[in-house]
């Protein structure tokens, strides 16, 4: 969800930056700068993304195949979940009713 919010806000500040572009005229050095800042600020968003995927790979998925593995028939709800959006909010459930059931903490 914070990642939407980010890509929200670069979109507007990279319509701000095309309107000082525009703006500038023939001033090739004030054109560089914000050309720049935009170069910059998608730099973060890719990088920020690249995170988010990242910890979906190494976080998310394997506790996903492994609630797969313990009850199969979890297939259809987990593909349910990820093409809706509620990964996080069913893996989340889940590990609170493992530990509920274990009297484990969740995350150990």
């Amino acid at each position: 969800m914070r990642l939407v919010a980010v890509f929200n806000a670069a979109k507007v500040i990279d319509s701000q930056l095309a309107k000082l572009i525009a703006t500038t005229g023939d001033n090739m050095n004030a054109a560089r700068k914000y050309f720049a800042m935009h170069a910059a600020l998608f730099a973060m968003l890719v990088q920020a993304q690249d995170s988010a995927i990242a910890k979906i790979d190494t976080g998310y998925l394997p506790k996903l195949d492994a609630i797969i593995k313990d009850d199969p028939g979890a297939r259809v709800a987990c593909e349910t979940a990820t093409t809706t959006g509620l990964v996080v909010v069913l893996l989340l459930a889940r590990v609170l009713a493992m530990s509920t059931f274990t009297g484990a903490k969740p995350g150990t």
